[in-house]
């Protein structure tokens, strides 16, 4: 049996080799990748079209009629890339980060799907 990669021990590989191969990088513009990665991750599920009608700049979305699971993966992995990167140029241990909001997403009220499927916590209201 293959053994899974350790995410923690992978991060800080990744980390080293972004620190070596994109001197110069900042916050602001790895958050910039990381929106366009994201982009790219969004854009495996959503097809995007233009309203025909001249002079019209409605874009509609739809989901995807099938989905490539093989393109899914790389686009999360470099979505995962952008979040080690701004982690470590920002100073934050991620997997601390991404604990400490689960503990409090368990915590949470959660809506209904909207009608994409999304599924946001309650914010509360202001007393």
């Amino acid at each position: 049996m293959t053994q899974k990669p350790n995410l923690n021990a992978l991060a800080e590989s990744i980390s080293k080799w972004q620190a070596r191969t994109f001197k110069g990088s900042q916050p602001g513009s790895a958050a910039e990748h990381l929106r366009r990665e994201a982009n790219e991750l969004w854009s495996e599920f959503w097809c995007e079209s233009v309203d025909p009608e001249p002079g019209r700049t409605t874009i509609y979305t739809r989901p995807k009629a099938s989905l490539n699971r093989d393109s899914i993966a790389e686009e999360a992995a470099d979505v995962f890339f952008m979040l080690v990167q701004l982690s470590s140029l920002i100073g934050f241990d991620l997997a601390e980060a991404v604990a400490k909001k689960y503990a409090k997403n368990l915590k949470r009220e959660w809506r209904a799907p909207d009608a994409q499927g999304v599924v946001e916590h309650i914010k509360p209201t202001a007393s």
